[in-house]
């Protein structure tokens, strides 16, 4: 097996996915472009059972495969491992964003806001100032798990960002940019991964098995994908999808299109990703042969993700933010070094003086670093004061507010903040006494003194779950 040096390993990156059974690795140019991105390689590596030490070995063996010599490794996790939401929310800003999806995540699992992990995308922000987005949610334990696996192998420079965004990634790289929503299925058998696209953005991930002993394992996908369909329209409450796309592992991919054409009411295509990509022959070669889909971890290798699709904890991602602070910083002392350097160069025309002239450079920039130092200090702890002497609250404010003085058998489906301060909350409760003691509540709290809340209306009506209170809640400002 043919070793690589860390001189001819510069500016690859290394894509990776643990699934139940074993480490697919992929090494490819940080381009940061899909259409200049190359993939030189491959590797799968099984293990037998699940334990640790077990998937460590399979990671470490597909690693050296590659020739890994510490670069930068991006996580594909699996589908099943996270839960999406596609919320609608009232802010714009990421700071707020941030904020508000942590608060949310706990509503769709049954752990602490401290226990999960989120990410998201940003779909759209409507005329409202609503910001739609796709929320990622994941268990701590999970990500933590995959992270001690790298911990252990000594490899710092870590990712971890969602498969269905690769998918996304290599579907825009691959097809015809459109408005009209579109279905991209990746097969690998028994795991299939259906996602939603729309102008480049993903509207819908969802993951199932599909098992290869069915009889009709064309049927079986499409009524899969029907029910995925539908998932999406209800929960997006987006347009029914114009087409859909099946990549995947060649094999399985090329009999289920076949037979799903059939099977479905839309155009079934076949996507061949042998034919869309700039690779070595030896990737193409094992792609070609392989059982496996590479397909998320080819669309994650094709662009960098954004901060937002991250799924690392939240003090790894401050620290991460802090060195990319401190890196441009050093960036831009350099640059202005030397423009200064070739600006005063053209005074001094002896060796000797700019032997000098260097020197006293030197002396000034580790000044101006000290100073600048002190300046950070001043400008966070202001900030820090500013931020606690506002007296206006925000909109995430009141929102984290009246979350946390929401009864139980009470929801909110809207919540508007008005130019004027004002805040009206709608909802639904399944009695009138939930209704007006949570107006009680808002009028007790310390929060809302500056408020009269008032129960515009509570109306009972009736849907197939039974007999539900239909309110709005103004919060007026006195």
């Amino acid at each position: 097996m043919s070793s690589v040096t860390v001189s001819h390993n510069k500016g690859f990156v290394f894509v990776c996915q643990i699934t139940d059974n074993c480490v697919k690795l992929i090494k490819c140019t940080s381009a940061g472009s899909g259409r200049k991105t190359k993939f030189v390689s491959l590797a799968c590596e099984p293990f037998a059972s699940p334990e640790e030490s077990k998937i460590k070995e399979a990671l470490s063996a597909a690693l050296k495969s590659l020739g890994y010599s510490g670069n930068p490794v991006v996580l594909s996790l699996p589908r099943q491992n996270a839960t999406l939401r596609y919320l609608k929310i009232p802010a714009q800003s990421p700071h707020e964003i941030e904020n508000i999806i942590s608060l949310q995540a706990p509503r769709f699992l049954p752990y602490s806001a401290e226990e999960l992990i989120t990410a998201y995308q940003v779909v759209s922000v409507d005329k409202e100032g609503y910001t739609h987005v796709n929320l990622v949610i994941a268990h701590k334990d999970i990500i933590e798990r995959y992270l001690k696996l790298f911990r252990a192998l000594n490899i710092k420079d870590v990712n971890v960002v969602l498969s269905s965004f690769g998918l996304v990634n290599f579907f825009n790289y691959a097809d015809t940019p459109s408005s009209a929503p579109a279905v991209f299925i990746d097969i690998e058998i028994p795991s299939v991964e259906v996602a939603v696209v729309s102008e480049e953005k993903l509207l819908f991930s969802r993951s199932f098995k599909l098992s290869p002993s069915e009889a009709d394992p064309a049927e079986k996908l499409s009524e899969e994908i029907n029910k995925s369909i539908d998932s999406y329209v209800k929960e997006a409450q987006g347009a029914r999808p114009e087409k859909a796309v099946i990549c995947g592992a060649a094999g399985n991919a090329d009999k289920l299109a076949e037979g799903l054409a059939g099977q479905l009411s839309l155009p079934v295509e076949k996507l061949s990703c042998r034919e869309r990509i700039t690779a070595s022959a030896d990737f193409l070669n094992k792609v070609g042969e392989s059982a496996f889909s590479f397909v998320s971890l080819m669309g994650l290798g094709m662009q960098g993700a954004p901060e937002s699709f991250s799924l690392l904890p939240k003090q790894i991602k401050s620290a991460l933010r802090t060195v990319r602070e401190r890196k441009e910083l050093v960036r831009l002392s350099f640059m202005v070094a030397a423009v200064l350097l070739v600006f005063m160069s053209g005074f001094y025309r002896s060796m000797d003086n700019k032997r000098k002239y260097l020197e006293r450079l030197g002396v000034e920039l580790k000044k101006v670093a000290a100073e600048a130092g002190v300046l950070e200090k001043i400008e966070k702890r202001s900030k820090l004061i500013e931020s606690r002497s506002q007296k206006t609250a925000s909109s995430m404010d009141i929102l984290y507010a009246v979350y946390k003085l929401i009864p139980e058998g009470v929801s909110l489906t809207g919540f508007i903040y008005e130019d004027e301060g004002n805040v009206l909350l709608r909802g639904q409760s399944s009695g009138l006494n939930q209704v007006f003691g949570f107006a009680s509540k808002l009028d007790e709290d310390k929060f809302f003194r500056d408020f009269k809340p008032k129960v515009r209306y509570a109306t009972k009506k009736k849907n197939q779950a039974g007999e539900y209170v239909d309110f709005e809640i103004a919060c007026s400002r006195k």
